[in-house]
């Protein structure tokens, strides 16, 4: 299977947790179809957390097949596109996926905090509605966890991102079960 690391990259983000007391879950929410918006204080700080869905444009990118996946139909036997941009492909099976995640901002008292692309990009078919959102700060106040659980059926997956206040972004992603 393409995610053979999840039982490790799960046993990490444990660890990580054990780390990090966490605080109550954050509940300063609003959201639409394609967009999810938090903000919060951290003692004196002013943090705020966006994340961005747009309809997946397969012009954009890179559609790779490895070959591992193949399709049969009366036309014959098709490879089934199985990377994106040189990645795996998260929350979508068999086909283009419907939405990309396409913006994930966090500023703190209104400064950037830099989000590597390359901790989201891959991250295909986000439930940014609320539901599938969850946003925890640390009892120190010094870092948040922004967890995510998304994907379309039988490809859903969960994604972490630990944001800390210095700047640091670490992500843990596990398929659904």
């Amino acid at each position: 299977m393409k995610h053979d690391s999840n039982i490790q990259i799960l046993s990490i983000f444990i660890f990580v947790l054990i780390l990090i007391p966490l605080k109550t879950v954050c509940q300063n929410v609003d959201w639409t179809d394609s967009s999810y918006f938090w903000k919060g204080h951290l003692d004196k700080d002013t943090l705020s957390i966006s994340l961005c869905r747009s309809r997946f444009n397969p012009s954009k990118h890179v559609l790779s097949s490895t070959g591992n996946i193949v399709v049969y139909s009366t036309s014959g036997e098709h490879p089934v596109i199985d990377r994106i941009d040189e990645h795996d492909i998260w929350g979508s099976e068999y086909g283009y996926p419907k939405y990309e995640l396409s913006q994930f901002k966090v500023t703190l008292n209104g400064q950037p905090i830099q989000i590597p692309k390359t901790l989201y990009n891959d991250c295909y078919n986000p439930d940014v509605n609320g539901d599938g959102i969850t946003i925890v700060v640390a009892d120190d106040k010094k870092s948040v966890l922004v967890e995510m659980n998304s994907g379309d059926g039988a490809n859903t997956y969960f994604v972490w991102w630990t944001i800390s206040l210095n700047g640091k972004v670490t992500r843990y992603i596990s398929l659904g079960e």
